[in-house]
């Protein structure tokens, strides 16, 4: 078993390039910014190629001057130090000199990260961490940026330096990034000016943590107000064994190409490409577009896998946070808490069943592609509409209360037939519409009339004074082309 004083003699025996007065930062930046994927929770292990862009930008950032930001050499060098692991590979792995790293990384792109027993002693372990976080320092930045190296790697609750030197303003934003000044300050993508003001929102003051002192925040309460665990300075609450199975943020980014989604605030975003590690997103301020980094994206679907809730905010989320917000909230069984504004992940509510049910029996990715698919229908035909009528009941409704109803349910449909958005799909009323066709009590006949279950049959109330109405009436959705699947819908549902 490891122990703290383990792990403080470890540091010292580390082998960095440089002078011992001024070692090469970059072994103590990859265990500082490990170390603070541990205490906020994330994943031990990250491949390199989801790790690599966030890691140049830290190491840019933090690297001393004329040094340039090569994480994939501590990457490997730190393997055989008791401090990284790369888990599959049990063969030879070159040495961190040349261009061979870069190379060996990117066709192998291996799981890394620190051992299982550091991990779960830094993580679990705040005064552990807190020596181990110490010695980092002392032995990588001892004359500057210390102060920038904790907020960097999300380690700012550890006690600041005593009378640290002058830092560099900090930013989140990547330094490829920060010179934009459009794309730094779009309020639909990093959050709501209106909002600004509001500490749980904006975060803390430049100064970050004092001495001696640690965060104390009063975690919010969700809608079942199930009282969570305290929360950690990253905003998040532990969910043991939530660690939900979640699409990769490539995956879940590229199928809400051209969906509209909405940030806590309710500004609208909607991803226009997925292309050379970022989604380009546009919002009303930026009709152009702007690029969000993939690895963004990412952990955040990481924090909310494992922890079940992250707080909507720069500090957790990075300098995208309401647009990455909106992608979280996306997922089946996710949903924005008021202020601070967080998204929860719970298990699929029934409103969530209840809109996916044309589908069967779905894991969680699975889901969100459903979800996706099913806005984009609904989005067609809408054409562009804020409101539009039941093609059953022929009233009226804002779009948020039609449903894209499969005219023959998705499940038994072939590629091609899915692939007929045109006539493959209604918009059906969720007052009685959607339910009363999906589960056979009406269809719709030959000459495109509704047909119901008998009244009579029925004792009164609700539901025969809704077949009453509804029988009879002509179906808008019903055309030479959609007739097929209705015919199916009678035959194998209605008969049924």
């Amino acid at each position: 078993m490891v122990a703290r004083d383990d792990l403080v003699a470890m540091v010292g025996r580390l082998a960095p390039g440089g002078t011992p007065e001024r070692p090469v930062r970059h072994q103590g930046i990859l265990l500082l910014w490990a170390i603070g994927r541990a205490k906020r929770g994330l994943p031990r292990l990250v491949r390199w190629r989801d790790a690599q862009s966030r890691l140049r930008a830290v190491f840019a950032a933090l690297g001393r001057e004329g040094s340039r930001p090569t994480p994939e050499y501590p990457f490997l060098a730190l393997v055989g130090t008791g401090w990284w692991e790369l888990p599959e590979e049990p063969g030879e792995i070159p040495r961190a000199h040349g261009s061979l790293p870069t190379r060996w990384l990117n066709d192998h792109n291996p799981l890394g990260g620190l051992p299982q027993a550091v991990y779960d002693l830094l993580a679990t372990d705040t005064d552990a961490r807190r020596a181990v976080v110490q010695a980092l320092l002392n032995r990588f930045f001892r004359d500057d940026l210390a102060t920038e190296a904790l907020r960097l790697t999300n380690l700012d609750d550890h006690p600041a330096p005593p009378s640290p030197p002058p830092a560099l303003p900090f930013s989140d934003t990547p330094p490829d990034l920060a010179a934009d000044p459009d794309l730094a300050a779009d309020p639909d993508l990093a959050g709501d000016p209106d909002l600004a003001g509001d500490p749980d929102l904006a975060g803390d003051a430049p100064g970050g943590v004092t001495e001696n002192a640690t965060r104390a925040e009063s975690p919010p309460r969700g809608d079942d107000d199930r009282a969570p665990t305290a929360l950690p300075a990253t905003g998040q609450t532990n969910h043991p064994g939530h660690a939900r199975a979640l699409p990769s943020a490539v995956d879940l980014l590229a199928d809400l190409i051209g969906i509209e989604i909405h940030t806590a605030t309710g500004k609208s975003n909607t991803i226009v490409d997925v292309r050379d590690g970022s989604a380009l997103v546009r919002t009303g301020r930026s009709p152009q577009s702007q690029p969000v980094p993939i690895d963004a994206v990412q952990e955040g679907l990481d924090l909310l896998a494992t922890q079940g809730r992250v707080r909507v905010t720069p500090e957790v989320l990075g300098y995208r946070s309401s647009f990455v917000g909106a992608v979280l909230a996306v997922l089946p069984g996710a949903r924005f808490t008021d202020r601070p504004a967080t998204v929860v992940l719970d298990e699929p509510s029934a409103d969530d069943v209840a809109r996916n049910r044309h589908y069967g029996q779905l894991d969680s990715i699975a889901q969100v592609k459903v979800r996706v698919e099913q806005s984009r229908l609904r989005d067609l035909l809408a054409r562009g509409r804020d409101s539009a009528e039941c093609a059953l009941c022929g009233d009226a409704f804002p779009m948020r209360f039609l449903v894209a109803a499969h005219v023959k349910k998705r499940a038994l449909c072939t590629d091609d037939e899915r692939r007929d958005l045109d006539n493959i799909a209604m918009l059906a009323c969720t007052f009685g519409c959607d339910a009363l066709y999906e589960s056979g009590w009406i269809t719709v006949d030959g000459n495109g009339l509704v047909r119901t279950r008998p009244p009579d049959d029925i004792p009164a109330g609700a539901l025969r004074d809704r077949l009453v109405r509804l029988r009879g009436r002509s179906c808008s959705a019903h055309t030479p082309s959609s007739a097929p699947y209705f015919e199916w819908h009678r035959r194998t549902i209605f008969s049924s």
